[in-house]
């Protein structure tokens, strides 16, 4: 088979110092995406030996104080440190490179591991409501006073891994579960402080089961948003932010494109994004196409964060192309 020269071929219109400055960028943007993965998953580990200590110390002054909320927000932190385990072996499977028979890799791992995120919380928030219902009906006197103290340590040790871990959430739907966790945790502390002192002083023991209810109803709040995501990924829906006419309009203002469409934009992760379409353009050479399909993709990835297109150029709508198109 005759070898193509890249240097010479019409479909790689780009002179040698063009192409030099293409894959050096090419270089230098995956050297950033793998130094932003590292300082993700040493944020991780940071907020999981944080979690871990919490959890140790709610459980030893739950089972001491005799508070249910204590206790049940242990829980929830244990139920934490697993989750963050599960983000963080999520975050190590999805930089497994594709294979023959996974020719996407394994980047769906982070989202997989958002729905196990989810359904640890949908436990620990029915756990809590069971258990706060059953305390309500039999109330027990609980210490007001450790209630107070180590909530405060939980709040501070949970608000300080949030902040640490709020960066990457915005890119990470994974470390944005975690996130979401440290949130519910963080405000279900200010909860056990507000309950401590109230029963501190007024011996009203009824609010210690009621704050677990409460609580409770805040993570199955909180679930919501995580799950329709991560499902929409699966799914291969359009990611919430894009909008399909405002990418056709877009690329059809690209002179020389008379027509786009059989738009399909799908996401592979939260990171990302994939995108596939036809577009209608005027008689030209092929390395005129190249041009505009390169314009293309450089809008998809600067305007719409998507990092990977394919596209099929046509210089006339035949009808069968346009039967085929509708099919699918």
């Amino acid at each position: 088979m005759k070898r193509i020269n890249a240097a010479r071929s019409p479909a790689f219109p780009y002179t040698k110092e063009k192409r030099k400055v293409y894959f050096l960028s090419m270089n230098h943007s995956h050297s950033h995406s793998y130094q932003i993965h590292k300082q993700n998953v040493s944020r991780l580990i940071i907020a999981l030996i944080l979690n871990f200590i919490i959890f140790l110390t709610e459980l030893t002054a739950g089972l001491f104080s005799n508070s249910l909320a204590l206790i049940s927000d242990s829980i929830h932190n244990l139920n934490d440190f697993g989750s963050i385990l599960i983000t963080l072996s999520a975050h190590k499977l999805s930089l497994k490179k594709a294979t023959h028979t996974k020719s996407y890799g394994f980047k769906r791992a982070e989202t997989i591991g958002a729905i196990l995120n989810v359904a640890i919380l949908l436990a620990a928030a029915f756990f809590l409501l069971y258990k706060g219902i059953t305390r309500i009906h039999h109330q027990e006197p609980v210490s007001g006073s450790i209630m107070i103290w180590v909530s405060i340590v939980a709040l501070i040790a949970n608000s300080s891994a949030v902040l640490l871990l709020q960066k990457g959430a915005a890119s990470d739907l994974g470390i944005k579960s975690v996130v979401v966790h440290l949130m519910a945790d963080a405000i279900s502390s200010c909860g056990v402080i507000i309950t401590g002192i109230i029963v501190h002083f007024t011996h009203s023991y009824i609010l210690d089961p009621f704050i677990s209810i409460v609580i409770a109803f805040f993570i199955l709040w909180n679930c919501w948003g995580i799950l329709k995501e991560a499902l929409n990924i699966l799914l291969e829906g359009v990611p919430g932010d894009i909008d399909l006419e405002q990418i056709k309009n877009r690329l059809e203002d690209i002179e020389k494109i008379i027509d786009v469409h059989h738009i399909h934009v799908w996401g592979i992760s939260s990171k990302h994004i994939n995108a596939s379409f036809h577009i209608l353009v005027d008689n030209c050479p092929l390395a005129e196409v190249e041009k505009i399909m390169a314009q293309c993709r450089k809008i998809l990835n600067d305007e719409f964060r998507i990092n990977h297109a394919t596209i099929q150029p046509e210089t006339r709508k035949y009808e069968t192309v346009a039967i085929l198109c509708q099919s699918l």
